[in-house]
């Protein structure tokens, strides 16, 4: 009985990932069975069980999406979460004052996830990143959460191979460990380019009452919106932005 309550629970999962991963706003049951491939009865059955927990919701042309309860667990997730409630008002305020998109990000199951997502009036968005993973070498944040580690301990982490998002990407671990020894220096890390062209993001480790790097902060734009305010301007905002993080979760002092 265990090991089949487990199992359902797995492929319960799996069709309401194939349902947050649709590029359509809907799916049609045969759709999702075709994605998870358990057959048209069980992906059936597992849509009505979802839908009656409000996990799961249907159109009125029977189609699937995922449901409002999706999104008071999210809330109720976050709400829970000390950094998520300390860094709230600070994120924003940091989109409001430079313009830009403003993020934190944490690690949560071996994964950066964004907690945070403001938008800039220099940078609108038409959807959010919470919940979303973010790359942990070729992002600013992810480089961050990794300023207090050794090459080894990232080696262990990423592996030996840095999957490349385009040219500009950090190939290697010795690039890296430059970027990051950078970053420990100035207390912030730059990503130029290195996820998507024309794309520039800066950010700046959190840390908890402990002094361990808990989370980053940063502030992402156009290349060209960024340099014309200046990057150690913006960057000087993001490590205010992060200080106050952290000695809102209880650091002494500050990261600079």
């Amino acid at each position: 009985m265990a090991v089949e309550t487990y199992q359902t629970i797995a492929k319960a999962a799996k069709v309401l990932e194939a349902l947050g991963n649709a590029e359509a706003d809907s799916l049609r049951a045969a759709d999702v069975e075709r994605i998870v491939n358990f057959g048209a009865s069980t992906t059936v059955r597992l849509l009505t069980s979802l839908e009656a927990y409000g996990l799961v919701t249907r159109t009125e042309d029977q189609q699937y999406a995922l449901g409002a309860g999706i999104l008071k667990l999210s809330s109720q997730k976050l709400n829970h979460d000390p950094l998520f409630r300390e860094s709230r008002v600070l994120c924003e305020a940091l989109a409001q004052e430079t313009g830009l998109n403003a993020y934190v990000i944490k690690e949560e199951n071996g994964a950066p996830v964004y907690i945070c997502n403001f938008e800039g009036h220099l940078s609108p968005k038409n959807r959010t990143l919470i919940g979303l993973s973010v790359s942990m070498h070729a992002s600013a944040m992810g480089k961050c959460l990794m300023m207090d580690m050794t090459e080894e301990e990232r080696r262990a982490k990423l592996g030996d191979e840095l999957i490349p998002f385009n040219s500009k990407t950090v190939k290697t671990h010795e690039e890296l460990t430059r970027q990051i020894e950078e970053g420990r220096r100035c207390g912030y890390c730059v990503e130029d380019q290195e996820v998507s062209f024309g794309r520039l993001c800066i950010g700046a480790p959190i840390r908890d009452a402990s002094e361990s790097i808990c989370a980053s902060i940063s502030v992402a734009g156009r290349l060209s919106t960024m340099r014309k305010i200046g990057v150690e301007e913006l960057a000087e905002q993001v490590l205010e932005a992060a200080d106050r993080i952290s000695v809102n979760l209880g650091m002494i002092g500050g990261n600079h």
